[in-house]
């Protein structure tokens, strides 16, 4: 009887894990794939606006594991305003040059 009920007790807890596993592998899945969505949003801005472009390559020069266009409040604003997003981008770029010094 003592064997029986441990079999399902460990049954039941080997599925939980596999329940958290499988949800975690899920989350990453749809994480990645938002990231994906707003780089490729962020890719054709930068390749039809010069300017942006070149913010863009600063900020990258200064900090090579930057992503300017992902990072931050960056990501929200594509959606609505490019403008106030080169402006946080100028900002960031100010701020970077700052610490620099």
């Amino acid at each position: 009887m003592i064997f029986d009920s441990l079999t399902v007790v460990s049954t039941i807890v080997v599925i939980f894990v596999l329940i958290l596993i499988f949800g975690s592998i899920y989350y990453s899945h749809i994480t990645t794939k938002k990231n994906i969505k707003i780089l490729a949003r962020n890719s054709i801005l930068m390749n039809a606006d010069d300017e942006m472009r070149d913010l863009c390559k600063k900020i990258l020069a200064i900090n090579p594991d930057a992503c300017p266009l992902l990072d931050g409040d960056a990501s929200k604003l594509i959606k609505s305003d490019p403008d106030k997003l080169k402006a946080l981008l100028k900002e960031h770029l100010r701020k970077l040059e700052e610490g620099r010094k």
